[in-house]
Formats: C-alpha cells, structure tokens, sequence
C-alpha cells in the first residue's frame, strides 16, 4: 500500500490542476476607445453584466479573410437580446472600413450563442466585437 501514495498523490496533484484550469465564462469589459487591446467589448453597462465569452477563435480563410467564432453565454435565466458588431482593423490597427451591420441575435435563457464572422478583405490583422442590449 505505501509504494501506491505517491502514485495516488500525483493523480490527485493532476486532477486537481485540471479542475483549476476552467473558469468559466469570462464577463466582458465595458467599451472603451482606448481598450485596443481587448477585442470583445460590452458597449453598455446592460451586457457587461449579463453577457460573457467562453471562447474566441480566430483564423483565416483559405483566401486570407479572417475568420472569427465567438461562444457568447447568457448570464441571465431569461432569454436575452443583444445587438453584435464587428470592426476589423489593419496591421497598423486602422480602420479601413471592413465592419458588420449591427446584427440583433437572441441569446437563449441561461444558454449560448455561436458567433460567427468572415471579414470583407484579407487585410484583417486584428478586431473589435461589440456587443450591446438594444
């Protein structure tokens, strides 16, 4: 039994640091023009509080477009309308006018919501999604 401990030991090491590795869905950070840095934005204080990200994925298409997927997670038991757009920018962090409409969606009560973009031209090289409550 006693060569077993340390074998047991280290199981419980892992499962724990594995336990500790999900967080959970992060909360938004309020808009803000000097946020550049951040790239999925609440442009009302309303989404801030009840809309979160649990993944962002950003590639490219085979014709160079970047392509964005977003998980959006309802923190709210009701079903929760919000308004999403998406700003890309060039390599230098200029607009050139490659954006979304803002496009209405309905996160589902207590659930997710898949986002999905393409940018306009395959000079994308970084984004800004906003997201607002109408």
């Amino acid at each position: 039994m006693g060569r077993h401990v340390p074998v047991m030991l280290g199981v419980a090491l892992v499962a724990g640091l594995v336990g500790c590795a999900w967080k959970g869905p992060e909360p938004l950070q309020t808009f803000s023009p000097l946020k550049e840095t951040t790239s999925v934005l609440a442009a009302d204080e309303a989404s801030s509080k009840l809309v979160a990200m649990s993944q962002l994925q950003a590639d490219r298409e085979a014709d160079g477009r970047m392509k964005l997927v977003i998980e959006l997670n309802n923190l709210s038991s009701q079903p929760l309308p919000v308004q999403v757009q998406t700003v890309f920018r060039d390599a230098e962090g200029a607009l050139y006018g490659d954006e979304t409409n803002w496009q209405m969606i309905t996160l589902p009560g207590a659930g997710d919501y898949r986002y999905e973009v393409v940018s306009l031209q395959s000079k994308a090289d970084s984004f800004v999604v906003q997201i607002r409550t109408p």
